[in-house]
This record gives C-alpha cells, sequence and structure tokens, in this order.
C-alpha cells in the first residue's frame, strides 16, 4: 500500500526545510485528531526519539541552554551510565541520569524569583533527596535517558489525552516497576527560563 502517514525530520536549508528522512507510521500522531489525540511534548518526543541513533539521547525544553563548560562535562556524565569495568550493554547503573537547572529569569523580579525558588526546591534540593533514598523518578527536562531501553519500552514519556499534566513522570514509573535506577548528578548544571512577569 502507499505511505499514509509519516515521521518526518526536516533540516533549514537556509532557503527553506529540507526534508532529511521519512519514517512510514500506522496512525497520525496529531494532537486533538478525534481518535488519535496525543499530548503535544510526550508526542514530538516520541516522534523524535524514532530518528534518535545514540546510545544516550536528552529532551531539552526550547527554553533551556547551556554555557560551554557545563558542555565539556557530558562526556563524563554520560560515562556514568556504563562505567568502563562494565562489559554488557545490559547491565547499567541507571536508566535516566538527572541533574540540576539554574533558572536564569530568576533575577527578574518576584514572579521570577518564585518560579526559580521553586523549580530549586522541587527540581534540585527534592530530587538529591529522592536520588540519594534510590527512589528517583525521570523528572523530565534535562534528563539523559539511555535511548536504547527508551526506544523499547514505549518512549521517554506517556503519549496520553488524559495524562498530561507530569507526562515525564510516568516514564520513571515504568523504569522504577522494571527495578531500574534513575540517579541524580550535581555536576552539571544547565540554564533555564520560567515566567518572570504576570500579564
Amino acid at each position: 500500500g502507499s505511505l499514509k502517514y509519516g515521521g518526518v525530520k526536516c533540516v533549514w536549508a537556509g532557503e527553506g526545510m529540507e526534508v532529511v528522512e521519512v519514517i512510514p507510521r500506522l496512525y497520525p500522531l496529531r494532537i486533538g485528531t478525534k481518535g488519535c489525540q496525543t499530548q503535544g511534548k510526550a508526542s514530538n518526543q516520541l516522534n523524535a526519539l524514532r530518528f534518535a541513533t545514540g546510545h544516550y539521547v536528552q529532551a531539552m525544553d526550547c527554553n533551556m541552554g547551556a554555557f560551554i563548560g557545563e558542555c565539556f562535562k557530558v562526556p563524563y556524565a554520560l560515562r556514568l551510565f556504563q562505567p568502563l569495568d562494565y562489559t554488557a550493554r545490559t547491565t547499567t547503573t541507571a536508566r535516566f541520569i538527572g541533574f540540576r537547572e539554574f533558572i536564569f529569569t530568576g533575577r527578574e523580579g518576584a514572579v521570577g524569583r518564585a518560579h526559580a525558588s521553586a523549580e530549586w526546591t522541587f527540581g534540585t534540593i527534592f530530587q538529591r533527596f529522592l536520588a540519594g533514598m534510590d527512589i528517583r523518578m525521570h523528572y523530565g527536562h534535562p534528563d539523559f535517558v539511555d535511548g536504547f531501553w527508551a526506544r523499547n519500552r514505549g518512549g521517554m514519556s506517556k503519549c496520553s489525552p488524559v495524562v498530561n499534566l507530569s507526562e515525564d513522570l510516568f516514564a520513571g514509573y515504568n523504569a522504577r516497576m522494571r527495578g531500574e535506577d534513575c540517579g541524580h548528578i550535581d555536576f552539571l548544571e544547565f540554564e533555564k527560563g520560567r515566567e518572570a512577569t504576570i500579564t
């Protein structure tokens, strides 16, 4: 039969978008269409995961970034998935590795400070606490994910028209219920912007 639906990978080619790769789909991946409703962020991650080719994946939000100095630390963070004395890909130390976020909009007034404090509390202090008790789950951005594991177990987050409050959390449930670990490291920190005004 003919290709009716597909996942499409595009690049910007100076003059416009250029299609690089197309992977056939059995069902459409559209938000809000009756019969195939999905949650936006989770469906985008699931679609992008099909094009990922490496062992590890990181899905960052569009309001995130990092200094070059932090990027130099990434290979050392990825080495924590499988230390040099591990010989088999099936024996990894974790399926998700999370780290700190610095909210750079925290200096932009009272609303920015409130968001920065909330993010520091949940995204750093609470994640450290959970990791120390060995019960941390996938928080979402900017966690590194074992890509092979995620591709074979339903993705990094769950696409659902109903479960859209914290779709990443269900990937954490998926890992914990399978007896996998989700670690947290403190030597790496990426930036994130949050709302700084109330309009």
